[in-house]
């Protein structure tokens, strides 16, 4: 779990009295609108898609930044909203609990939007088809954070084999993979460029 919220939520429970400045202000704005949640129940804006999974909302980092005090959120959102809607809603709550503080806050919310591709689409079928044919598993789409990368270009897809059971070892101190994994993904890689190569179309 994110440690920020758990620290802001121990400084209000410790009964120490905190300094009436813009660092206790951040106390009570993170413990307020996000408390140790992280699926926007706090801030009101909580929703799930059967696929996607849940909304999630997190802050992070809390830093000084050009003279003044940052509370950095990260936010993934799933189909359901649109990033025009998920700001205003998250504007009309930050707003509205700053009126309610008297505090001066600035919101800054770059809000990108979600990305999901067609099942029955050529390039998503053709990828599915490589991952069953290389590993004799079943080949289903399966929602991910990540995709940076992929977002990044037109119609792209994040193509990123995980066998299915095996614990993820990827994004830490000691991330590593296994050889007979790594053959297996050079091998549908491989393929991948064979394959999807020879589409018509890529989508």
């Amino acid at each position: 779990m994110n440690p920020l919220p758990r620290l802001a939520l121990f400084l209000k429970a410790s009964g120490l009295t905190l300094a009436d400045n813009h660092y206790a202000k951040a106390v009570n704005y993170v413990s307020d609108l996000y408390g140790v949640g992280y699926l926007g129940e706090k801030m009101g804006v909580g929703y799930s898609d059967a696929f996607m999974g849940p909304l999630t909302l997190s802050p992070n980092l809390v830093r000084t930044r050009d003279g003044q005090l940052e509370v950095v959120t990260n936010v993934r959102m799933p189909r359901g909203s649109t990033p025009d809607e998920l700001r205003a809603k998250i504007a009309a709550r930050i707003n509205a609990w700053a009126a309610s503080q008297q505090t001066a806050v600035k919101i800054s919310h770059e809000q990108g939007n979600w990305m999901a591709r067609d099942p029955n689409g050529a390039w998503l079928a053709t990828l599915l088809n490589i991952f069953g044919d290389t590993t004799g598993l079943e080949a289903k789409p399966v929602p991910t954070a990540g995709s940076t990368t992929a977002k990044l270009l037109p119609n792209a897809i994040n193509f990123g084999p995980a066998m299915p059971g095996k614990k993820y070892t990827a994004h830490n101190a000691k991330e590593y993979k296994e050889v007979p994994d790594l053959d297996l993904d050079l091998q549908m890689f491989t393929e991948m460029l064979v394959r999807i190569g020879n589409l018509e179309s890529m989508q």
